[in-house]
């Protein structure tokens, strides 16, 4: 049962302004210093609580807090009242009517009219029907929400934008009674179907169980609009339903990518395992066989012959999955160094400066033959082959500033850029007809040049995009910012290289999933910022296969947002997701969250260990003083009070409320738990009472690996 909110601008007021966090850090430190100062009475023990038990350690960088706006974005919104009535004393006279006829995008069509459907249902009570066929008296005077059928949107004088919605954008036109939803892809029909759940009804999906409706739909609105997400591809971050991901406007994995063997990353052995392969051909793989060998040794029997087997994989995979238009090669997970050390490869590295040379060369002749054979056998098929840009292959292969330090190794500085300020890519080196670098008379490498001769540089074919995974960047801070200068620098070095560029980022430390890890506002300039540098998928890596608490499923609904426009506003949207969410909780839960944020930035500036990266050490005692966590729980107290009268007047809602609040006390109730056991007497009580709602909530680690808490229930808590 969703929560249904007739009235989403129902203002309830906050003990801090909820403009504080796009300001500067010190402000957002004195203003929720002085709601710490109300509760607990000392200016002594205020101290205490926002710092750590060691003395503070040299300061880092304060953040730089200014907000960006990105143009050349298309959200053209022209929507204004109107007489057509939509629902009328519990019923309307509207049909949604969808077009099948395109064997591709039916299924799609489909299901976003059901999903309409559900949602006008929901909020209004009117069940609307649907049909695949128009009546033979369609006009502009019918009542009818249509799908597709373009020859009669045309026929009505109408005809598509000029503007470039791609396949993920839409085109929502009322004429008369009727309105369009038209679109040339899958995700386009589906985002059109939430515009208009959005513009008719004020449709907001929070989480599978809190749905908003803010708008009474008594009439249909005049609408023109005109919109591409500003990401294509926007895939979830947290743990996530189906009907979440869908009704978010996000994508899972199982959305965007053709698996292998279960994987959509970190599969390269799945193609190529090696206990199937090894033997014939060892040249395929890294001496250690856990990652593969781009070149194969050099090897060009063995090299043709790994070409051939990924690809007829490549083949057998986009058959079973027609409508998926991404799969990766890449490398294997938790090998250290990514890349081959062979001789080959080594020499790559040697003239391109980077191990991602070598596999350059590789995707593009795979490329080659997949493009070949959706040309001869499935053309207009769009497949994209996607490589990782990760650890020793993270940096790009553009033209530097060139060395040899003091033990005489070549090392690969600064880019350079022309005249015209742009990066420079890499000139190709000739190879022999044996795969092998050619040398002149002098031994000097020889460049490749085409049949003008004109020199042939290192570049990405068509439908070949590197996969950047910047994991070492402090994500707690913008890419605007200097911290991050370097890997922001890289996605556009990329872009000398490729036309697209993925990225992967991050959103939660991964030795610490229950403690808060605070990229909330940051991760917005940094998706603005992407956004701007042309990137089209976005992945922020959270806790996907886990129940989440510090306010981690917060930041899958500002992904929904900011995924979609880079341009929203950030405060309301935070102001949207605590009203709406928490209800009558709202102020107690915002109050939280700003202690939270607050005491996490406080860190970052004043422990130097604490800058950001997804592996500091955020989860020591001495950083959450025991009084601090108390105070949180008295907030948590405070919330379970203010929702305490849907108790009986509303049970599902009740349930549902207290349910995201406890989800909340699970980040100060841990702490307590593991590290502040002698300070109560009542502590297996305690440690009983976290573990049953744990389990109740459906919680399973609290960090990436090892991170089993019924081990620590049974062996460190002895329950």
């Amino acid at each position: 049962m969703s929560d249904k909110i007739k009235d989403a601008n129902i203002e309830q007021e906050n003990s801090v302004d909820k403009k504080v966090f796009s300001k500067k850090k010190k402000l957002i430190i004195l203003i929720v210093s002085a709601v710490l100062c109300v509760a607990i009475g000392g200016g002594a023990l205020l101290w205490y609580l926002l710092s750590p038990k060691q003395p503070p350690q040299t300061s880092n960088a304060v953040k730089d807090n200014v907000i960006h706006k990105i143009d050349g974005t298309l959200h053209k919104v022209n929507v204004s009242d109107s007489n057509v009535k939509f629902v009328d004393n519990g019923e309307s006279e509207y049909k949604i009517y969808v077009d099948l006829s395109d064997e591709s995008l039916k299924a799609s069509i489909n299901k976003s009219a059901s999903f309409v459907k559900d949602q006008i249902c929901n909020s209004s009570g009117v069940e609307l029907a649907i049909d695949t066929e128009l009546p033979s008296d369609f006009s502009k005077n019918t009542y009818a929400i249509v799908y597709g059928f373009r020859r009669a949107f045309e026929d009505l004088g109408l005809s598509m934008p000029a503007e470039d919605i791609a396949t993920t954008g839409y085109y929502i036109k009322t004429i008369g009674n009727l309105v369009f939803i038209e679109a040339n892809g899958s995700d386009g029909y589906r985002m059109g179907g939430l515009a208009f759940l959005r513009e008719v009804i004020g449709y907001d999906m929070i989480s599978e169980d809190c749905v908003v409706y803010s708008r009474e739909a008594t009439t249909m609105p005049n609408m023109e609009i005109v919109e591409r997400p500003d990401f294509d591809y926007r895939q979830i971050q947290n743990y996530y339903t189906g009907v979440e991901s869908y009704g978010m406007g996000m994508h899972t994995h199982t959305d965007l990518w053709i698996p292998i063997n279960g994987w959509d990353m970190h599969n390269s052995l799945y193609y190529i395992p090696p206990e199937t392969y090894k033997n014939k051909y060892p040249e395929w793989y890294r001496s250690d066989f856990e990652q593969p060998c781009y070149t194969a040794h050099g090897n060009k029997v063995a090299y043709e012959a790994l070409v051939e087997t990924v690809f007829r994989v490549v083949v057998q995979r986009m058959e079973e999955c027609p409508t998926i238009e991404n799969i990766s090669f890449t490398a294997m997970d938790g090998t250290g160094q990514d890349s081959c050390w062979c001789d080959t490869c080594n020499e790559y590295k040697t003239l391109y400066g980077t191990p991602a040379a070598a596999c350059i060369y590789f995707m593009n002749d795979l490329n080659k033959m997949v493009q070949a054979y959706i040309q001869n056998n499935c053309p207009g098929r769009t497949l994209n082959l996607v490589f990782f840009a990760y650890h020793d292959s993270e940096p790009a292969p553009v033209e530097r500033v060139k060395y040899i330090d003091g033990s005489g190794n070549l090392i690969w500085a600064d880019p350079i850029v022309d005249e015209n300020g742009n990066y420079i890519p890499l000139k190709r080196y000739a190879r022999d007809e044996k795969g092998h670098f050619i040398k002149d008379a002098n031994g000097n490498y020889v460049y490749e040049t085409d049949e003008q001769g004109n020199y042939v540089y290192l570049t990405c074919d068509e439908h070949v995009y590197p996969w950047l995974a910047p994991i070492y960047s402090k994500f707690t801070s913008s890419f605007y910012e200097d911290v991050n200068k370097t890997y922001a620098q890289n996605v556009d070095l990329w872009y000398t290289v490729s036309s697209n560029v993925y990225l992967w980022i991050y959103g939660t430390n991964f030795k610490y999933y229950l403690f808060p890890y605070n990229n909330w506002s940051s991760s917005v300039e940094t998706y603005r910022y992407l956004r701007g540098s042309g990137v089209k998928y976005i992945w922020s890596q959270a806790q996907e296969r886990n129940q989440a608490t510090a306010f981690t499923d917060l930041k899958d609904y500002i992904d929904s947002k900011f995924f979609f426009d880079v341009n929203s506003d950030y405060d309301k949207v935070l102001s949207d997701y605590f009203d709406n969410y928490y209800l009558d909780a709202s102020k107690q839960m915002r109050d939280l969250f700003n202690l939270i944020q607050a005491r996490s930035e406080y860190l970052e500036e004043t422990v130097s260990t604490i800058s950001g990266g997804i592996y500091d050490e955020i989860g020591e005692a001495e950083l959450w003083p025991r009084v601090l966590l108390e105070n949180m729980l008295n907030l948590i107290d405070e919330a379970y009070k203010s929702v305490e009268k849907y108790k009986y007047s509303n049970p599902q809602l009740y349930e549902n409320l207290v349910k995201r609040i406890k989800q909340e006390s699970i980040f100060p109730r841990y702490v307590i738990c593991m590290y502040y056991g002698d300070y109560y007497a009542n502590i297996q009580e305690m440690r009983a009472n976290f573990r049953d709602d744990w389990n109740e909530l459906g919680f399973s680690v609290h960090r990436e690996h090892e991170g089993d808490m019924q081990s620590v229930f049974t062996n460190d808590w002895g329950l």
